[in-house]
């Protein structure tokens, strides 16, 4: 139990350490020079994300998932995630190993131009940790991805995912793109 602790805290204190890092190269980028959370710039590079939705959660759970369609028209990765809903937010993967489907923390997801990456249960995800309160039905959650371009540049992208069960109805998946820092329906 002790050991687990331990463990999570190095995590954290790793992932803080990642996202600090960031902050301070999206802080000295162009786009976060006047520019208001939420606009799209279009002028640099077209970022859109679609079907944004976050799972609600029950009494007593602690963590919760986070799903979407990322699209770039420049190669690149996403390299982190954050939400003031939660004190840690990674990128996740579910992977067979044999015959049992496991989860891991990546480090980084490949973006190709122009194609849709999705993510969704049973394989990459956002996981958003140490919630700070629960994640009610129909609760709207601010969330951001860190997407690096080839080139080296990284860009916030923020945007708003509704909390919705993954047993209601899918919309019909023609990957209907908003803006980042536009709300997202439920896929």
């Amino acid at each position: 139990e002790q050991g687990h602790i331990e463990y999570l805290n190095k995590r954290r204190l790793c992932g803080l350490l990642g996202f600090l890092v960031a902050g301070f190269w999206v802080a000295g980028s162009a786009w976060a020079q006047n520019t208001p959370t939420g606009e799209y710039a279009r002028h640099e590079m077209e970022l859109e994300i679609g079907g944004a939705w976050v799972r609600p959660t029950v009494a007593g759970q602690s963590s919760t998932g986070a799903y979407l369609v990322f699209k770039s028209d420049t190669n690149g990765e996403l390299i982190g995630a954050e939400s003031e809903v939660a004190s840690l937010t990674e990128l996740h993967e579910m992977v067979m190993e044999g015959d049992v489907m496991r989860m891991r923390h990546v480090i980084s997801v490949p973006v190709k131009a122009g194609e849709p990456l999705e993510f969704k249960p049973g394989g990459y995800h956002l996981m958003l940790m140490d919630l700070k309160a629960p994640i009610l039905e129909g609760q709207k959650v601010a969330v951001s991805l860190l997407f690096r371009t080839a080139t080296g540049k990284i860009t916030k992208v923020p945007f708003t995912a509704k909390a919705a069960m993954m047993d209601q109805p899918p919309r019909k998946r023609r990957y209907p793109f908003v803006q980042p820092g536009t709300e997202s329906e439920h896929p």
